[in-house]
């Protein structure tokens, strides 16, 4: 049976800094024969939200206070603060594919964060869609090592990538897969507005499977019951009886009903400041991850710019509401953001060990040294004195006894300081010896 719906889908990408100040230059033409127009920088302060269609709605606030009244003010500055910019180009390209399926690329969005770290977002909204086709294009759209020959022959994939090409003049490289640091596909935050609502379409919309594979279980796409239920147990956000969350690891998404007039919280509240945000810490930590792999990058300075991040991004609660909290901690568990953080800990517990160790071997080696230098100047003292007295006797005119007893003292003093000097060194030569 045919399932229809509509779907407000973000999906999610990182670009490298190399190109993107040209390209925030540059002017395009979008979908709809407006003329041209260029990146615009979101300025919160002055709207809390990019969509303009919202603009007519009565209740939706037109400030950034707003937000303070919702998050933690430190939450909401480390997404709007010194370092961070929201920019945002109008496309309004309508894409027809698979078919008589209608999409509309509607923005481009750019998140700028500090240390070098970007994320992208192409909004789709897609109106009457059949959910079947819903979840076979959105496998397509993340799957960008497939743009290059047209999203698997795609009909009407053209239109698609002359609508995202500005982003692709953001890419160091002029790649689509450029996009794709922290694995091999796009992420996805979807909101999906369909009159019958169950678990099992929320799964199916969730992992981009065939709609109604769950309660069929003699398809080979089935999911095993107990795979399922774990996955339903742990990831997902019910609280209200009009919708539902799944959060995964690739995915968010969000099934429910009547969502128009709630589109504002899900796209400017849930996506722009939760999920951005969650999804930021997830790529920071993925690079700490990498780097504490490279034996060539220093793991002292990685340590300190792990502890700049966690100063200003890691939260443990977020907002002064419980559902913002609950969406915040559940899109967390699912990008497993808390785990990656922590098998860093572990590194950066087990990089101060052997940072530790390697200073008391180096502090022993000195000490050691200076003890060796110290030795040698005591037998050399030592030597002298002697030579002085073989000296004297020789002066007054004992050639004889005295002098050869002092010159033998004297030798027998600088063997003993050797011995002592290389007392190791000797041990193991005379156990070698003796095994060989």
């Amino acid at each position: 049976m045919e399932r229809k719906g509509k779907a407000r889908t973000f999906m999610c990408g990182y670009i490298k800094p190399d190109r993107i100040d040209d390209a925030l230059n540059k002017k395009y033409a979008p979908g709809d024969g407006s003329g041209q127009v260029g990146w615009e920088r979101h300025d919160m302060s002055k709207s809390p939200h990019w969509c303009s269609e919202l603009d007519t709605i009565p209740d939706v606030p037109k400030n950034t206070e707003f937000w303070y009244g919702t998050y933690y003010e430190s939450f909401v500055d480390s997404l709007a603060g010194e370092g961070t910019s929201h920019w945002v180009l109008k496309r309004n390209h309508k894409c027809v594919l698979k078919d008589g399926f209608n999409c509309v690329v509607r923005r481009l969005h750019l998140f700028r964060f500090p240390f070098d770290k970007n994320i992208i977002a192409i909004e789709l909204d897609e109106r009457d869609a059949d959910l079947n086709d819903l979840t076979y294009l959105h496998s397509k759209m993340r799957d960008v090592s497939s743009y290059g020959w047209g999203m698997a022959g795609i009909n009407g994939s053209a239109d698609f990538f002359e609508a995202i090409q500005p982003l692709l003049d953001m890419s160091p490289e002029g790649k689509y897969t450029d996009w794709v640091d922290t694995g091999a596909k796009l992420k996805a935050f979807q909101i999906v507005d369909t009159d019958d609502i169950d678990n099992g379409l929320l799964y199916e919309l969730g992992t981009m499977s065939k709609i109604g594979v769950v309660k069929d279980t003699t398809d080979s796409d089935s999911p095993a019951q107990s795979y399922y239920d774990s996955i339903m147990a742990e990831n997902t956000v019910e609280v209200f009886r009009n919708w539902s969350m799944l959060a995964l690891l690739d995915t968010v998404t969000v099934v429910g009903k009547d969502f128009d007039k709630w589109m504002f919280m899900w796209a400017a509240s849930y996506f722009r400041m939760i999920y951005i945000h969650a999804l930021y810490q997830k790529l920071c930590l993925f690079d700490i991850n990498r780097k504490f792999r490279d034996p060539g990058v220093d793991p002292v300075r990685l340590v300190d710019e792990m502890k700049d991040i966690e100063r200003d991004y890691s939260f443990p609660t977020i907002s002064y509401n419980f559902l913002p909290q609950l969406i915040y901690e559940k899109i967390k568990h699912g990008l497993e953001v808390d785990r990656e953080r922590e098998q860093i800990h572990g590194y950066v517990e087990q990089e101060g060990k052997r940072q530790e160790e390697l200073r008391a071997k180096q502090s022993l080696e000195s000490e050691k040294k200076l003890q060796n230098s110290l030795t040698w100047l005591t037998s050399l003292t030592l030597g002298s004195v002697l030579y002085d007295l073989t000296s004297l006797f020789f002066d007054i005119g004992d050639k004889g006894g005295s002098y050869r007893i002092t010159a033998l003292a004297v030798l027998l003093v600088l063997m003993t300081v050797t011995a002592l000097l290389f007392k190791s060194q000797i041990i193991e030569w005379i156990w070698r010896d003796k095994r060989k």
